[in-house]
């Protein structure tokens, strides 16, 4: 345990570091997209923007909802060989995953052979992150969360810049890919292996029973977590199914600043996860409704000031950062936008279902919003173009987050009698 004076270098340290990780995350997509644009054109963009949506969920279906369990996990750090294990298996069943929604999209969606080669790198590219993720895990709930995100921050900003590189040096994207997956593997095992040898980290050989249990226990996590995913990129699917490539850059470039909110929101909650599963555990009710009050309002502040300058001054740097002329889509963005903050405000929720133990009622609700964004999501698209995908994104945020506070209100607001 640390003594108090390391617990508060921790804290800073993980707050620090995790800032630095989340944030170099949610730039990502948004610095590749302006080389690709640059480079390559809008065509290209389209692919990179489908293929990223994908990729994410890809990463999201192998983490398997695995972090904020293993975080609230005492003896985590004791087992940490089966959750690594476990995380192989979730991490190779993605990529099958991804392999077949491929080779479907090249029989139905006409698919080329460049644009499912890029697709699959990109998923390649984010499935790093998914194994990465376990052990970052293993320091949080080791109360040392900086340890691995400093090594997250590490790659993801040197990949980045790699990717970039080659791309204007080469201006190939699968090869840029190729180079930087081949680097960020190399990169984790290096920097991962020299951390747990300097910390002589110790595990129970692997328990295969231990495997199961954390596959059966998150398979509800796995389920919300990915629904989730999928839901929030649903527009950029249903673009994909029956629009072209250039109107997927368009909303590739709208939403990428309402990603970015969604992304950035993290780096103050993904800290808490530890304390919000002891407070629950001590029955603190009280200050778990002044933790999620807080955090709802700090995303509504963020989005607020975000849509104010976004409109007068996110478009035209948009303009400027991807050559095009978005003018026209003023009332998307301000939509897009209001929709991130619904959905960061879920993905807060969703943490607190799962300290709570609401797993299964959870993903019941992510299953329900998908069912019926696949009745509504079409005509929409249909009747108003990007705009319906716009509306489409804000209606299914808001109603996951009814649902949720109307799970969460059991729990906190009502008293057992």
């Amino acid at each position: 345990m640390f003594d108090k004076g390391e617990d508060k270098y921790s804290r800073k340290a993980d707050v620090f570091w995790n800032t630095i990780a989340v944030s170099a995350d949610a730039l990502q997509s948004t610095v590749i997209l302006s080389v690709i644009a640059y480079k390559l054109g809008i065509e290209d963009a389209g692919i990179f923007s489908i293929g990223y949506a994908l990729a994410n969920l890809a990463a999201t279906i192998a983490r398997y909802g695995m972090r904020n369990y293993q975080v609230t996990d005492k003896k985590a750090g004791c087992i940490f060989s089966d959750y690594f294990f476990a995380r192989i298996i979730t991490v190779f069943s993605s990529l099958a995953c991804v392999s077949g929604y491929l080779m479907f999209c090249r029989r139905f969606l006409r698919y080329e052979g460049y644009k499912t080669q890029v697709v699959f790198m990109i998923c390649l590219y984010k499935l790093t992150d998914a194994l990465e993720d376990v052990c970052i895990g293993y320091y949080q709930q080791q109360g040392k969360l900086f340890a691995g995100a400093r090594i997250a921050a590490i790659r993801m900003i040197s990949s980045t810049g790699i990717l970039c590189a080659v791309l204007l040096a080469a201006k190939n994207l699968v090869t840029a890919l190729e180079i930087s997956v081949i680097y960020s593997v190399l990169l984790d095992v290096v920097l991962f292996g020299r951390r747990f040898r300097k910390e002589k980290m110790s595990c129970t050989g692997l328990c295969g029973k231990n495997v199961k249990k954390i596959l059966r226990e998150c398979a509800p996590l796995a389920i919300a977590a990915s629904v989730s995913m999928y839901v929030g990129n649903i527009p950029k699917y249903m673009i994909d199914w029956y629009m072209t490539e250039d109107v997927q850059a368009i909303f590739g470039y709208l939403m990428m600043p309402a990603f970015c909110i969604v992304l950035l929101s993290r780096f103050v909650y993904q800290p808490m996860v530890r304390d919000i599963g002891i407070l629950w555990q001590k029955k603190e009710k009280k200050k778990l409704k002044q933790l999620m009050e807080r955090q709802v309002i700090f995303i509504f502040c963020v989005t607020a000031i975000a849509v104010l300058a976004g409109t007068w001054i996110g478009i035209p740097l948009l303009n400027l950062l991807y050559d095009v002329r978005l003018e026209p889509y003023r009332l998307e963005f301000t939509l897009l936008f209001l929709g991130g903050a619904l959905f960061a405000i879920s993905s807060f929720c969703a943490v607190m279902l799962t300290v709570t133990g609401r797993r299964n009622e959870m993903a019941a609700v992510y299953l329900l919003i998908s069912l019926c964004s696949c009745f509504g999501g079409k005509y929409l698209l249909e009747l108003y173009g990007i705009a319906g995908a716009a509306i489409l994104y804000l209606i299914l945020n808001l109603g996951i987050i009814l649902c949720f506070l109307l799970v969460l209100r059991k729990d906190l607001y009502e008293e057992k009698k």
